[in-house]
């Protein structure tokens, strides 16, 4: 029983290490050769999310929003209005609580409920069912290769200053999208 367990974890630790950190098989790079940047927001929508569409709108910027679906389904009223400004809706599962997609059962529900090309799981978990599922539901992963660390208790003015530190155009860029929760 002891082995069994074991193996089990080995296998959802390699599946982890192999799909979140170097991600394969997933949009998680961006190109070196191109100057563009993808700016991706997770998590919402939140009560933040009405600032940030008005930032986005007042540069011109568009963003693709992974939302998770207990949120949107509190909140059609901005589900709506982010579809509207032109931004890309995505799914993020239905829940932000990792320990769930440790079940396959919930993994799968968590994926299933909510509409999207691309997937991002909570916080880039990853199972060894997580790829299986995204395919069987015709969706694509979407990872990121710079992380905006939003959660850290910096000034926003801190944050912005090591996204753009890591941020480079042109074939020496070191980083091409972001994350950060709405």
């Amino acid at each position: 029983m002891e082995l069994a367990l074991g193996l089990i974890l080995l296998l959802y630790g390699l599946a982890d290490l192999l799909f979140r950190f170097l991600g394969l098989g997933a949009y998680a790079h961006g190109s070196r050769r191109e100057t563009k940047v993808a700016l991706t927001f997770d998590d919402g929508p939140s009560e933040r999310t009405e600032a940030l569409l008005a930032l986005l709108a007042r540069h011109g910027v568009k963003a693709t929003f992974f939302l998770t679906g207990e949120k949107a389904k509190a909140r059609p009223d901005l589900v709506e209005r982010i579809r509207r400004e032109g931004h890309q809706l995505e799914d993020h599962g239905e829940w932000h609580t990792p320990w769930r997609l440790l079940l396959p059962w919930l993994e799968w529900r968590h994926m299933a409920q909510n509409p999207g090309r691309y997937y991002r799981p909570p916080h880039g978990l990853h199972t060894p069912f997580t790829r299986l599922f995204a395919r069987l539901l015709g969706k694509r992963l979407a990872l990121w290769d710079l992380e905006s660390k939003d959660w850290l208790p910096l000034p926003p003015e801190a944050l912005a200053e090591r996204l753009l530190y890591y941020l480079r155009p042109g074939p020496s860029s070191s980083s091409t999208t972001g994350q950060s929760a709405p």
